[in-house]
């Protein structure tokens, strides 16, 4: 009996481990805890030694990437968090609203700003926006899927995306080629987004900001945000030059940029706003910044164990064996990938040097771009649905959302996603 368990294919032995980590954040099991659990069923399942998980879960905490990541997300909370105890969130909000009264345009605009921002867990920075914008009238289950939907509306087709610069160069296909290719499903998600989640609003809610002299200084009050934007592309454009000439600046971490840039926002706004070292200090002692660093780890280590144990490649390898329809292959396979690890490179890394393979082996390179969008479109809508999506965890803890209503909203714009992104599969075999 236990040996069949073993036998069982790797695809329904991660749906399995899948489903009992959504059971138990239905039993308010922490979601830190939760993952971690099934990081270690997912060990044990795929048949790792026990010394095999405990090191992968070492490395899990100590990897750059992890902590590249929780340094981010960390200075992304501190500088949310600063903004708001000093009323600049607010302040942005209410002179953007006197400039443009629209209420619809308001909830969608801040997640698409903050979005252009390829930065993790960005919809974290966004989310008080969201609430500063008067959605009183709004469920914590709509004010996640607003932001989680408008906040990701550009991995389609900016260029700055980690996903768009993999996906191009794994495709073979140019940067420029890729962004135009993908451009329509970024119109596309902006459409359904507002179509499914903003048109039954009325356009007059939120509460309205009282008339005053503050509507001028919008520039002044975003300016944060534009240092770090602007700071972040500069100095990563800087190191890539700088890598060119002298290898050894390759040493420095992913993200040093980012890093660097939102820590200078932090200090913009600490200073800017004379914040005392006794507001600083409680901003740094907010519990919230801890939970979510467990979250983090958690995460992490569910991706580490599921990359050690090989659980991804064979799931991809036994997908790909299935004879199924070219077809089928590009529109399930990167889904069900970008489904169980939620990040938009893993599932980039592991299915498209598969698909190109399949594709050369079949004589299918005339139809690159079109199996390229369905694939990409497929597996970002994965990666965007998936319940360990950092974005979509940390959106759904700041509103204390539930899963279920959160799924309600989202799931048929993004089934309709992947529609239309075989219709984009279709209208290239016509036009490429």
């Amino acid at each position: 009996m236990l040996q069949f368990l073993f036998e069982i294919s790797p695809t329904v032995k991660v749906l399995v481990v899948f489903v009992l980590i959504v059971v138990a954040l239905k039993f308010k099991v922490p979601l830190g805890i939760a993952m971690v659990g099934g990081a270690i069923a997912v060990g044990f399942w795929f048949e790792m030694h026990p010394l095999a998980i405990l090191r992968s879960l070492g490395l899990s905490v100590i990897s750059e990437t992890t902590l590249m990541l929780i340094l981010a997300i960390a200075l992304i909370l501190l500088l949310s968090q600063s903004m708001s105890k000093v009323g600049q969130l607010m302040r942005i909000v209410t002179s953007f609203r006197r400039r443009f009264s629209h209420y619809r345009l308001s909830l969608a605009t801040f997640p698409a700003l903050i979005g252009l921002l390829p930065m993790p867990g960005g919809a974290y920075f966004s989310a008080p926006m969201i609430e500063s914008v008067g959605a009183e009238g709004l469920s914590p289950e709509h004010k996640t899927a607003i932001n989680h939907w408008f906040r990701h509306i550009w991995e389609y087709s900016w260029p700055l995306y980690p996903g768009v610069i993999v996906g191009s160069a794994l495709s073979g296909l140019s940067t420029s080629k890729f962004v135009l290719a993908h451009f329509p499903a970024t119109l596309i998600t902006l459409g359904l987004g507002y179509l499914f989640l903003l048109t039954r609003l009325d356009s007059r809610g939120g509460s309205r900001p009282e008339q005053g002299h503050e509507s001028s200084h919008f520039f002044l009050e975003i300016l944060p945000i534009i240092i770090i934007v602007v700071l972040s592309i500069g100095m990563s454009a800087i190191l890539s030059l700088v890598a060119r000439k002298w290898p050894v600046a390759l040493v420095l971490p992913h993200r040093t940029a980012l890093a660097i840039a939102l820590g200078v926002g932090v200090l913009w706004v600490w200073r800017k706003n004379r914040m005392t070292a006794s507001q600083e200090l409680e901003i740094l002692k907010n519990k919230k910044l801890w939970i979510l660093i467990f979250t983090i780890l958690g995460v992490m280590a569910f991706r580490q164990l599921l990359g050690d144990s090989s659980a991804v490649e064979g799931i991809t390898q036994s997908l790909a064996d299935r004879q199924m329809p070219m077809i089928a292959i590009s529109i399930f396979l990167p889904f069900f990938v970008g489904m169980i690890t939620g990040v938009t490179v893993a599932f980039l890394a592991t299915t498209f040097p598969i698909l190109m393979a399949l594709i050369a082996a079949q004589g299918l390179e005339s139809h690159l771009v079109s199996y390229t969008v369905l694939a990409y479109c497929s597996g970002f809508m994965g990666t965007f649905l998936s319940p360990v999506h950092l974005c979509l965890i940390l959106t759904k803890e700041y509103f204390k959302a539930d899963w279920a209503g959160i799924y309600r909203l989202i799931l048929a714009p993004g089934i309709l996603t992947i529609l239309a992104a075989l219709g984009l599969y279709f209208l290239y075999l016509r036009i490429y």
